[in-house]
């Protein structure tokens, strides 16, 4: 290319970094993958369950995570499918399917306390069962008759299995370092210095809440809601911009239980709480934290779908509480409920892409130096001069509708609602955009 040619032409914008973010989820199909779905009950309807269980695993599969692989053999059927760090294995005939997951190689374990839970366990499984294989490795067994074999079932049933023994064997064999792990090769490490950033994000971020926590604690003395939103929006922060395995994971998903739980704690007992889990997960070494820092494929979804309706629901109930603490001058705990408003919506639920979108943006524009140190371009925000960059912010979002604009009709957000005089009027004014910004999904 000549002088000319360079001077003239628009560059070419950098590859991003192949960061994942977030919980994966299961409803973000192409519209094949719906229709295999519904040729597998038309064929179990016709009896070809053979015929209806390959369409089933066809609709299982996923564009981007290579995550199921199936092939029929004369009268047999064979299958495989990945959840995090799990492998499930399976079979179907003419009579009968049947899967299995190996959570950990159990040949050196000479304390088996931990049967007895499982036993528990097998009570409260729907349709899977624990077990100890003849190769003495821990595993999660289910099987039916074709006949009672539906699609509905096989998913239910699979998503279970896949769910507990990729739960489980994080769990059980830091627990228990006797056993062994089985069946990971799957999994990727993921980079050295991804592993760092991720590291020293999490110590940065607990450390400053919990100083902002012990600043605002006596002010807030008589207002612990103030001091559960700081926390809560750490908590949801960590598990999406990290994606942690295994113990930390465990803690975060505590944390949100707790909080949520029915218990007769009072707010500031389970402020408490929150505040020790934090403290624990800080003195855990780097090398514990990198151990659960690995990219997984997955199949099943964690969290239920719900549609837009529930963002503007969560929206309208936390903005006057987010009005609340601004106007009082509490700026921080305002930018803590923004934070748990997209952070809880993403955590506990599997939007509309477009709303996930929106969110991943909301998350990008507010932690621009976390998304710098991990590689992305500088976006949105800058940081020398610690303003908002509004053109920016404006073609992401352009770019984000233009991205969508083939799974949904008349998505057209209201840029004009958007205030860029500091960070609080920002995400209040960007929340109530994406609360107005409502579309039609074209399947």
């Amino acid at each position: 290319m000549n002088f000319i040619s360079r001077l003239f032409s628009s560059p070419t914008p950098s590859a991003e970094p192949e960061v994942r973010f977030g919980r994966y989820s299961d409803i973000y199909k192409k519209a094949e993958r719906y229709e295999s779905w519904d040729k597998s009950l038309l064929l179990f309807e016709e009896k070809k369950y053979l015929d209806a269980y390959y369409q089933f695993f066809l609709y299982l599969g996923d564009n981007k995570e290579q995550n199921v692989q199936v092939r029929k053999e004369g009268d047999k059927l064979f299958f495989e499918c990945f959840q995090g760090s799990k492998k499930i294995i399976g079979e179907a005939n003419r009579i009968q399917v049947k899967a299995e997951a190996k959570i950990a190689d159990a040949t050196d374990l000479k304390n088996a306390v931990f049967f007895r839970d499982l036993l528990q366990r097998n009570f409260e499984l729907e349709y899977c069962r624990f077990a100890l294989d003849e190769e003495k490795n821990l595993t999660i067994l289910f099987d039916s008759s074709t006949l009672d074999g539906s699609p509905f079932k096989l998913y239910y049933a699979l998503r279970e299995m896949a769910l507990q023994a990729d739960k489980q064997d994080d769990l059980l064999i830091e627990r228990f370092p006797s056993l062994k792990p089985i069946n990971t090769g799957h999994t990727e490490d993921l980079p050295s210095d991804e592993k760092n950033a991720k590291y020293k994000f999490a110590v940065t971020e607990i450390q400053k809440t919990l100083d902002t926590v012990e600043r605002l604690k006596e002010d807030l003395v008589d207002y612990p809601g103030g001091i559960a939103y700081l926390l809560l929006s750490l908590c949801y922060r960590l598990d999406y911009l990290l994606v942690p395995q295994g113990q930390v994971t465990e803690t975060l998903e505590r944390i949100h239980r707790n909080w949520f739980s029915s218990n007769k704690k009072s707010t500031a007992e389970k402020n408490a709480e929150i505040i020790q889990e934090f403290t624990r997960l800080l003195k855990r070494p780097q090398s514990a934290w990198d151990n659960e820092f690995y990219r997984i494929i997955s199949t099943f979804g964690i969290v239920p779908a719900f549609g837009h309706d529930r963002v503007e629901n969560i929206i309208d109930a936390e903005l006057p509480v987010f009005d609340w603490y601004a106007e009082h001058e509490y700026p921080e705990v305002a930018l803590a409920i923004a934070d748990f408003i997209v952070g809880h919506s993403q955590f506990s639920f599997a939007l509309p892409k477009y709303d996930r979108d929106f969110f991943h943006l909301y998350f990008r524009v507010i932690n621009n130096d976390f998304f710098k140190t991990l590689g992305f371009s500088n976006c949105c925000y800058d940081s020398e001069k610690n303003r908002l960059v509004p053109k920016e912010i404006k073609q992401q979002i352009r770019n984000l509708v233009k991205a969508n604009a083939e799974s949904y009709l008349s998505l057209e957000p209201d840029l004009s609602l958007l205030k860029f005089s500091n960070k609080t009027a920002f995400v209040r004014s960007y929340l109530l955009m994406v609360k107005a910004t409502s579309a039609v999904q074209v399947r």
